[in-house]
């Protein structure tokens, strides 16, 4: 892998030919011109690591070119090494004046040339490092986001004002003198929430999962959450480093509470009035049948048709309830993944689809593979996503196309659509619980926006990802999530299509 550019300038063919000879084996991509002005144009475009520049060339001879790299701000900072045959002093201070950084006399050593080379590319890196994290700490000074940067040591080596205020540092330079670990900050001011997240710290967490800090209520303020991101790694010759990001998620962790507080109140306050409306409503239209009171009849069956529509919405919501809540306390139950095939094929027929178009690549034969879902939860994201298919289409007969992958360690399926395409706002608030794609809100749109969100929650759990996009060629989008599986023997499973159908 070619780690340096290097670029010569120099008009004489055989000087050309042996620099490139000699520096062949430095793992650099080597670039020539034969005179000052193609020399100009090349650096400005390639932007090299390095240039060795002939002093002695017909036109813009090596000072002038080097006065004009200097003097053009995208390649002012990348090092010369002027070649040249002159060794009195006036030259070299002439040189210095120009800008070049290092020189060397014709006839030079080999071995004195492959050593100025290799030091001055090591520099170079060193300094656009420096250069990054100067302009990385001006960036973040200020910022409305507590920063860190923490070394493979787990000390923290930089903050910026508002994570020193987080955490109660002192403000730099105390902090370089007497680096302190991040983690006897944290743990001696907040207490760490879900514990298992910070197993793999430094690194990032799973997609979709944060970590948390949080000081809990006492008598005089209420609790606070401190979200923590792992935002970059910083390769380093003395050892990598990591951008730490810290966030108030105070109002995010409140709104989750209000959130399931809300699922509580529609399970316990809309269900039990339901379970005495809808057959107190049947009931009455078996007797009004019987007396053939036709004109109340009507009304009777609206009224019922609306609150068989209400039980619907509410069991949509219940559904997506103990997607993201209760889940968890149940036994583990794994499906297979040589049975994918079979699932998907019933739930098109159960559903009665129109033809979908289902390929499957890879082996799906492997006795011991399981996706860490159970048939009914698999179920639920597949039915959710094919009847999205079929709700969003302009005639609600889509053509749906699917494509199940088998990739090593996962499983990929892909669902593609030609109803329509999704603006950017609608594809970015996709999976948003009870978001209503509209531009003004009328309650009419189709569904209670908690479909997609149910098949992230229930994905994310099994450390997969979802993604959805619109198709490039035509209207439809394309939706896809991947899942991994795990190689495991002697776990409960169910040995049927499982895929709840209450809400349709």
């Amino acid at each position: 892998m070619t780690h340096s550019q290097i670029l010569i300038i120099d008009d004489d063919p055989i000087s050309r030919e042996t620099l490139t000879d000699i520096l062949q084996g430095q793992d650099c991509e080597i670039f020539t011109e034969t005179h000052g002005q193609a020399g100009l144009e090349r650096a400005q475009g390639i932007l090299p690591d390095l240039i060795l520049l002939d002093v002695m060339m017909p036109g813009l001879d090596g000072f002038a070119v080097c006065q004009a790299l200097r003097g053009n701000p995208l390649t002012a900072e990348i090092p010369i090494l002027l070649l040249t045959a002159l060794d009195d002093q006036e030259s070299r201070v002439r040189g210095i004046e120009a800008g070049a950084d290092d020189f060397l006399t014709k006839p030079y050593h080999i071995a004195e040339l492959q050593a100025r080379v290799r030091t001055i590319l090591r520099l170079n890196r060193y300094r656009q490092l420096l250069n990054e994290r100067t302009k990385f700490e001006q960036v973040v000074a200020h910022a409305n986001m507590g920063y860190l940067i923490i070394n493979d040591r787990d000390e923290i080596v930089f903050a910026n004002s508002l994570a020193c205020q987080y955490l109660h540092l002192p403000e730099l330079p105390s902090l370089e003198a007497s680096p302190p670990r991040f983690w006897d900050v944290t743990t001696k001011a907040y207490r760490l929430m879900m514990s298992e997240s910070w197993a793999s710290w430094p690194a990032p967490t799973q997609p979709g999962h944060t970590r948390y800090l949080t000081k809990p209520a006492n008598g005089s303020a209420q609790s606070f959450w401190l979200g923590i991101h792992t935002l970059a790694r910083l390769p380093d010759p003395g050892g990598d480093k990591w951008v730490i990001g810290l966030s108030d998620a105070t109002e995010h962790v409140r709104l989750q509470q209000e959130v399931r507080a809300f699922h509580i109140l529609v399970q316990h306050k809309l269900r039990t009035p339901l379970m005495v409306i809808l057959p107190g409503l049947a009931l009455l239209k078996r007797r009004l049948h019987n007396d053939s009171e036709a004109h109340c009849m009507d009304l009777l069956d609206a009224v019922y048709k609306k609150a068989e529509q209400l039980r619907q919405e509410v069991e949509r919501i219940n559904e997506f309830a103990d997607a993201i809540h209760h889940s968890q306390f149940k036994e583990k139950v794994y499906f297979p993944a040589r049975k994918v095939r079979a699932l998907i094929v019933w739930l098109a027929t159960e559903m009665g689809l129109d033809s979908p178009s289902v390929s499957f690549e890879g082996d799906f034969s492997h006795n011991d593979r399981h996706l860490p879902l159970s048939a009914e939860e698999f179920g639920k994201v597949l039915r959710e996503l094919l009847e999205n298919a079929r709700k969003f289409h302009p005639e609600q007969n889509p053509q749906i196309t699917m494509r199940v992958v088998a990739e090593g360690q996962h499983i990929r399926i892909v669902i593609m659509d030609d109803g329509i395409h999704l603006s950017p706002e609608q594809l970015v608030n996709a999976w948003r619980p009870y978001y209503q794609g509209e531009k003004y809100f009328t309650g009419n749109a189709a569904g209670l926006g908690v479909g997609l969100p149910m098949v992230e929650s229930l994905v994310h759990r099994a450390n997969g990802r979802c993604q959805i996009r619109n198709r490039p060629d035509t209207p439809g989008v394309i939706v896809e999530i991947r899942l991994p599986t795990v190689s495991i023997t002697g776990v409960p499973e169910l040995d049927e299509p499982v895929a709840s159908n209450s809400h349709h």
